[in-house]
């Protein structure tokens, strides 16, 4: 799909609405991409994000009070950690 085809007045709108600063940006610049640049700004989107998931469930594994929430951050880390190393593999980072 073109980058024209993906701006309408329906998505625009409804990122506006939605999806307000840092997503709304993110998504202009990638539909202003293509090819291997979409790709690569694409996965270091992915890196910087499952980075970040990573850092707030290892913290809420250790140090909620919650125990239900505390067991689900630790339970679900392992999966996040899986998903940011293959994250910093695909974009040619190396998985450690």
């Amino acid at each position: 799909m073109s980058p024209a085809r993906v701006h309408t007045p329906f998505v625009d709108g409804f990122l506006k609405k939605n999806y307000p600063g840092k997503e709304q940006e993110m998504f202009e610049k990638l539909s202003a991409l293509q090819g291997a640049e979409f790709d690569k700004e694409y996965m270091a989107g992915q890196v910087k994000a499952h980075g970040e998931a990573e850092k707030l469930f290892t913290n809420a594994s250790k140090n909620l009070q919650d125990a239900e929430l505390k067991g689900f951050a630790a339970k679900t880390l392992p999966v996040i950690q899986m998903h940011h190393k293959m994250a910093k593999e695909l974009a040619g980072k190396g998985g450690e």
